[in-house]
């Protein structure tokens, strides 16, 4: 039986990173992106499973629905190769000890400064 079976490699593995980081920062699901992006579903899923490598062509419509040039998608995935995990969630080795940001300071500030109220 003939399959049209790929390996994934290391940077479909970074891509397919980079694609999950960037879906959970823009708050966009699966099938906001296989709308926007006119890449199945099915597809997209596998995809983002690794079961199924990524083509140019999804790599293209992916990048374009992000607003951004497939060479800006593959410079990200490759500059942030440690930064994230294969399912895109951070990597708690790297963020553990790192100071917080300013929308978790100004949180922090603005719970201490309604407690001070009452």
């Amino acid at each position: 039986m003939a399959t049209n079976a790929r390996t994934i490699g290391e940077l479909t593995r970074l891509l397919v990173a980079e694609i999950r980081a960037t879906l959970s920062r823009l708050r966009w699901t699966q099938p906001d992106l296989s709308e926007r992006a006119g890449v199945p579903l099915r597809t997209l899923e596998k995809i983002l499973r690794s079961d199924s490598a990524l083509d140019v062509e999804q790599l293209d419509q992916i990048a374009k629905a992000f607003g951004i040039s497939p060479e800006e998608l593959i410079a990200a995935a490759r500059h942030n190769e440690n930064i994230y995990l294969p399912n895109g969630r951070l990597n708690p080795e790297l963020i553990a000890g790192t100071a917080p940001s300013a929308e978790t300071i100004a949180r922090i500030a603005a719970r201490h400064t309604s407690s001070d109220a009452g």
